[in-house]
């Protein structure tokens, strides 16, 4: 057994493995290949046999005559070929039957390794037999075992494995006899040689090997009676070249530690760096929630009165027509604080996106009513492709909705009176594109390379666009980290093209889309309130207090409201006579919101009564600490009172008129 560390054996075992692999693909070849030859035949005698026995199982069948045709299946069955036997009519009703039938899963004889061969046999009545038009009575089933084919080869077998381990013992023989006379006793005695070579500069000539062919090993013999020659050369030029490079390896050790010092020094001011950007971020995300509070909370007494005073038809039209100025400077004043904030989060990349396939006919429709009654002020003519918007994207739901309402929002606001907004769908490839089209004023070329630049506000007919100009950044940053693109084709004059490109998406069948409800709001009342209930609010802005009690006092008159200017006097009220709904602000004076929720959750009486935050704390991470402190629901300021009425018909149902 050769030794399969030295070259002989690790040569004998690659050339010995490769030749084994081959001899086995060769083997099972041969072994295929005679027995596909076998089931042909197998397959050509099943055929002559039906043939032959068609004829009178047709006549059986045709006259019914259950002896005879139980008898001609026995009959067939007697051939050593065939293991089953099946007659049945046009019906796929089985008429006779013999041998081993597989079930109707067992049938399929496509592969090699079937586990049946099949052949059938289309039967026709004698009385019909020499018309083209034949009357079919129904088919004969033949079954042949796959044992029968194997049985067959059983003989090839042995003789193809016999031939292939003879030829294989035969070629392991020789080979290594001529690896070990030809090849490895030479190299034997040259390794012995050069372990005696002394190859030090002043021993004198080291011994020449001896080697009489010339040949692969004698080109190698050459060579090492050459190497003492150029080993001795080069020892003393490596002698000098080694002292050289101690010199300079002191050299680089003593720059490794000056650079070590520096390096050290650099980090301990990274390390401070970085602890000031880290307290300056805090910094900057606590002044933007206090500010964010600080205006949404006057903003919600501006825009609450303002909607109530619209929804009073008794006011002459003049002082409607002022409390439709009032609301619209205050939702373009909330959607700077909101561009601001969602700018902020972009850029220190608190963004979070919820990928999923979203269905674009219920989110355009949302987006629609959105800016319906933008475009009704304007008399502007928004229309919608909807047969092309059928299919779905990959997308955030509501950052997909914030981009297109403020798409179309634009597409209105700069638009001529009676112009036209038209939104299309497009199927590109694996992307869906969405593309608003107005006929306004179009941007002119030279400002067009600034239009996603933030904070800046182009100008248009000699003036200058409405807004901080960042609204359209926000949608480029949102729409990329999406993986989707954002572009627009634009001519002075002529109107504007801003599309979206999105993956597409299938939705999955075993839910619909749902339909969004108020932002950041969860509510699950389990069953709804009955009877006459009671709502406190907990606020110390004046002005918030006294809208949520005009809102009930107009609108809710089902339901009693009361209030409290601070959490502890709150807390005594919920605990002297439980209210069915607690709505509370989180910047509270002495207590906040986070701690009276916390006294409340540890009342019985207040235990499981339903909290809900109202505060204009809007910061990404203030919702989360809201929803995590365990608020029931977490409602942003500025409200919508169309939204706060929805949120109270579900928890308590309607009002009955």
């Amino acid at each position: 057994m050769p030794n399969f560390k030295t070259l002989t054996g690790r040569l004998f075992k690659l050339v010995f493995g490769l030749y084994l692999v081959l001899a086995i693909v060769v083997t099972v070849a041969q072994l295929v290949i005679e027995y596909s030859s076998v089931r042909n035949t197998i397959s050509s005698d099943m055929h002559a046999l039906a043939d032959s026995f068609a004829a009178g199982v047709s006549d059986a069948v045709w006259t019914y005559d259950k002896p005879l045709l139980d008898s001609l299946t026995r009959g067939i069955l007697q051939t050593a070929i065939i293991s089953g036997v099946e007659v049945v009519n046009e019906e796929g009703e089985r008429l006779a039957r013999a041998g081993e039938v597989p079930e109707e899963a067992g049938k399929n004889s496509d592969s090699l390794l079937g586990l049946y061969l099949t052949h059938e046999v289309t039967l026709h009545s004698a009385l019909f037999a020499a018309s083209t038009d034949k009357q079919v009575l129904g088919k004969m089933v033949l079954y042949s075992k796959r044992d029968v084919a194997i049985e067959r080869v059983k003989y090839s077998f042995v003789v193809i494995l016999v031939n292939s381990l003879i030829k294989t013992t035969g070629l392991w023989l020789i080979f290594y006899w001529a690896i070990t006379r030809r090849l490895s006793r030479p190299l034997v005695k040259i390794s012995e040689a050069v372990n005696r070579l002394d190859l030090e500069p002043d021993n004198g000539t080291p011994p020449i090997v001896d080697y009489p062919h010339q040949d692969e090993v004698g080109q190698l013999v050459s060579s090492l009676n050459d190497m003492r020659l150029r080993l001795s050369a080069t020892h003393q030029q490596l002698l000098e070249k080694v002292g050289a490079l101690e010199q300079a390896e002191e050299a680089l050790q003593q720059a490794n530690r000056d650079l070590e010092l520096r390096v050290e020094q650099r980090t301990a001011d990274l390390q401070i760096a970085k602890e000031a950007a880290e307290e300056a971020s805090r910094a900057k995300s606590a002044f933007l929630s206090n500010m964010s509070h600080e205006l949404r909370t006057p903003l919600n007494a501006i825009l609450g009165y303002s909607q109530l005073f619209g929804m009073d038809h008794t006011l002459p039209e003049k002082k409607l027509q002022q409390a439709r100025a009032i609301e619209v400077a205050g939702k373009n004043l909330l959607t700077l604080v909101n561009d601001v904030l969602e700018l902020s989060n972009i850029e220190a990349g608190k963004l979070a996106f919820n990928l999923e396939p979203v269905s674009l006919q219920p989110l355009l429709s949302d987006a629609f009513a959105v800016v319906n009654s933008l475009a009704s002020d304007k008399a502007i003519d928004l229309s919608a492709d909807n047969g092309s918007c059928n299919g779905a994207v990959l997308t955030d739901h509501a950052r997909l909705r914030q981009v297109l309402i403020h798409l179309l929002s634009n597409a209105i606001k700069y638009n001529h009176e009676h112009g036209t907004v038209r939104l299309s769908c497009e199927q590109m490839g694996e992307k869906l594109r969405i593309t608003v089209v107005d006929s306004g004023r179009g941007i002119a070329a030279d400002k067009q390379p600034y239009l996603f630049d933030a904070f800046n506000r182009l100008g248009v007919e000699g003036g200058i666009i409405e807004g901080a100009g960042i609204g359209l950044v926000i949608s480029k940053r949102i729409i990329e980290s999406m993986n989707g693109t954002i572009g627009y084709e634009s001519r002075e004059g002529e109107g504007s093209s801003f599309w979206i490109e999105l993956p597409a998406a299938a939705l999955p069948e075993s839910s619909a889309q749902q339909e969004r409800h108020m932002q950041n709001r969860t509510i699950d009342s389990g069953v709804k309130l009955r009877g006459r209930q009671v709502v406190l609010y907990i606020e110390d802005n004046p002005s918030n207090l006294m809208l949520m009690e005009d809102l009930f006092t107009v609108l809710r008159t089902d339901l009693d409201f009361t209030h409290a200017s601070n959490a502890e006097a709150g807390i005594e009220m919920a605990r002297a006579a439980p209210p069915a709904l607690i709505f509370m602000d989180i910047q509270l004076p002495g207590m906040n919101g986070y701690e009276a929720l916390a006294r409340l959750r540890e009342q019985p009486d207040t235990a499981n009564t339903p909290v809900i935050a109202l505060t204009g704390n809007a910061m990404k991470e203030d919702v989360e600490r809201g929803m995590a402190a365990g608020f029931d629901a977490y409602i942003t300021k500025p409200f919508e009172i169309d939204e706060m009425l929805g949120l109270l018909d579900e928890w308590f149902g309607k009002q009955s008129t």
